[in-house]
């Protein structure tokens, strides 16, 4: 596991690095980002996953929905509260993922569910331009 919205899956016997696409989570020395890894984890190690994906990252990295048991983690990683709708790249998501990723992120917002927790969550996207500015 590599954060909260970053995977390596193993694929006929080659490591696969997979960014969940649709999602972003709170970079690892952000607050919740130690606990956004682990949650993933929880809902993906050592399970069998389905990625569903078109294209690649400036990374090279897959950019794909995740799948366990037919549940979407990538949706399940907001609704639960350890990762924002990632708005920037709204256009790569289908509409109808568009308005589910919308409405789990209320949820979760609503209830205070992981990050929602703290005063001021600041998306990972705003971390990062913060983080370069130093």
């Amino acid at each position: 596991m590599l954060d909260g919205d970053t995977i390596d899956v193993l694929y006929e016997e080659q490591v696969q690095r997979v960014r969940l696409q649709g999602i972003d989570s709170p970079e690892w020395d952000q607050p919740f980002g130690q606990q956004a890894t682990t949650h993933l984890s929880g809902l993906i190690q050592g399970r069998e996953v389905s990625i569903f994906y078109e294209s690649h990252d400036s990374y090279g990295r897959l950019l794909g929905k995740i799948f366990v048991d037919g549940y979407d983690i990538n949706l399940r990683m907001i609704k639960d509260g350890f990762a924002w709708w990632y708005r920037y790249y709204r256009d790569q998501l289908s509409l109808e993922d568009q308005i589910l990723y919308g409405r789990a992120e209320t949820y979760s917002r609503s209830l205070k569910l992981g990050l929602w927790k703290s005063e001021n969550p600041i998306n990972p996207y705003e971390w990062r331009k913060l983080k370069k500015t130093f």
